[in-house]
């Protein structure tokens, strides 16, 4: 696919089908890959004006971006990858259609994005740059404990993926520190003095 724009070159295969309740997961070659300081996908559903983005993650060479589970009226989801060097330079993929189907058989011929593993995707409006949660697509997801590099569930007809997707560890919370008791003191009692005999005055 063609990139245009005077940054790093965008090497990617594009898939045009995404399965609902699924999370796309889409990867790209970008290079030279030193150049790079972000990369991103665009996104958007049928029902939404404005776009969406999610960042992108580097492993191995290779750029993965993991959008969030797409609902069937989300249908045709318009996506584009995008990325910036580190010399402020950007370029971008054209647009590409994707249909959201109920199962992957319902792709046919079209290619099928890979799913990526469960875990929330944080997404960010391109108008305000503030996280969202965008139109058609299902909110959060399940929270994946610890972290590790995880393996990639290829979809039919998405070829090309061959790395993973790091998700990083869940931080651990801090135990709030218990105060330990403050011990009350037990009062010394004060000795009453004895008292001293009056001795009478003579006559």
């Amino acid at each position: 696919m063609a990139t245009t724009g005077s940054g790093a070159q965008i090497n990617f295969l594009p898939v045009t089908c995404f399965v609902a309740g699924e999370y796309p997961l889409l990867d790209a070659g970008v290079e030279p890959v030193a150049s790079v300081a972000r990369a991103r996908v665009f996104f958007k559903g049928a029902q939404s004006v404005n776009y969406f983005f999610v960042e992108m993650t580097h492993e191995e060479g290779r750029f993965y971006g993991k959008l969030p589970r797409p609902r069937v009226e989300a249908s045709p989801i318009t996506y584009y990858l995008q990325s910036t060097t580190t010399e402020f330079e950007e370029s971008q993929t054209s647009e590409i259609e994707a249909v959201v189907v109920e199962k992957k058989e319902d792709c046919e011929d079209r290619p099928v994005a890979a799913f990526g593993p469960p875990g929330d995707v944080t997404v960010f409006s391109a108008i305000t740059g503030t996280a969202i949660n965008p139109v058609g697509f299902a909110a959060g997801g399940a929270a994946i404990a610890g972290g590790t590099l995880l393996a990639v569930l290829l979809g039919a007809g998405a070829a090309g993926i061959t790395g993973g997707i790091i998700v990083q560890p869940q931080p651990t919370p801090i135990p709030t520190p218990t105060a330990e008791p403050t011990a009350i003191p037990t009062p010394i009692p004060t000795p009453i003095p004895t008292p001293t005999p009056i001795t009478p005055f003579g006559p």
